[in-house]
């Protein structure tokens, strides 16, 4: 992955990473997620539950003309308060759990 992130590599690691916080770690929804990127774009979107899987609600969001520059940060919040934290950077993301 390059410095700049496509939204197209954002999209797939931020699937990855709600997959395993519901599927593997049971969080529970609403899922609340933060992004936010070296270069100063940031996002929080909510996840509620829909037909198909999670509908996306956009909360907040700054997005700089260059997108999302890595690292990128991305904390998952459940409705339980469970929590993870995602770092994006060149090379396989890592996934921590937080509680």
């Amino acid at each position: 992955m390059s410095e700049d992130t496509t939204p197209t590599e954002l999209t797939e690691h931020l699937g990855k990473f709600l997959r395993h916080c519901v599927v593997d770690e049971g969080f529970a929804c609403p899922l609340y997620v933060t992004a936010a990127a070296s270069n100063g774009s940031a996002y929080i979107v909510a996840y509620w539950p829909g037909e198909g899987g999670l509908k996306p609600e956009v909360v907040a969001s700054r997005i700089e003309d260059n997108g999302f520059k890595l690292p990128i940060a991305l904390v998952v919040v459940g409705a339980n308060a469970e929590a993870a934290y995602m770092r994006i950077e060149q090379g396989e993301p890592t996934i921590t759990m937080l509680n």
